[in-house]
């Protein structure tokens, strides 16, 4: 799968998501636009793949890493796009939705600046059914934010973290159960 507009230099092998059917894969690629980064949505329709939409945050900057981190639901209906990056490395997750036009920007998630913890967005996972958000934040010792969705949009309800020690990274990979 390639982009439609590869420019300069891209990692477009950085983060990717699947959903459950195998019919959508998202790649991102933070080297795209000086570093600003993006995400590539692909979809496997009766003729083959074809690409079905490059995202970028509404409010991206140069440096930010978007596509650093992916999650899809097992529909595909729902992504997150991780930006470690973004306002000196404090990091943001985007909440990208599919719609019958294509796919939308619903909301910037941001870590609660307590979790002690920078590079958020390191990593990002969804519950099977999209209510559930568990993102990475995995510089200064770590942590992982438990995050839930509900009719007015996602809200911090937790934050995990393990021994504080800055050599440890907890976050930088999470994963949910179905």
């Amino acid at each position: 799968l390639v982009p439609s507009d590869p420019t300069g230099l891209c990692w477009y092998d950085c983060a990717m998501a699947v959903s459950g059917d195998g019919k959508t894969v998202v790649l991102g690629a933070i080297s795209i636009n000086q570093s600003a980064g993006a995400a590539y949505v692909f979809h496997r329709g009766a003729t083959g793949w074809s690409q079905e939409a490059r995202l970028v945050a509404s409010d991206g900057a140069p440096m930010d890493r978007l596509g650093y981190s992916v999650a899809l639901t097992f529909d595909g209906s729902t992504l997150l796009v991780g930006a470690p990056g973004k306002e000196y490395r404090t990091g943001a997750v985007y909440f990208f939705q599919r719609t019958g036009a294509g796919w939308v920007e619903r909301q910037e998630l941001q870590g609660n600046n307590g979790s002690g913890s920078a590079f958020f967005g390191a990593a990002a996972a969804l519950s099977f059914d999209g209510s559930t958000a568990l993102v990475g934040a995995s510089d200064l010792g770590g942590a992982a934010l438990v995050f839930r969705r509900g009719a007015s949009g996602w809200s911090e309800t937790a934050i995990l973290r393990g021994t504080v020690n800055p050599l440890f990274n907890l976050g930088g990979a999470v994963a949910l159960s179905a």
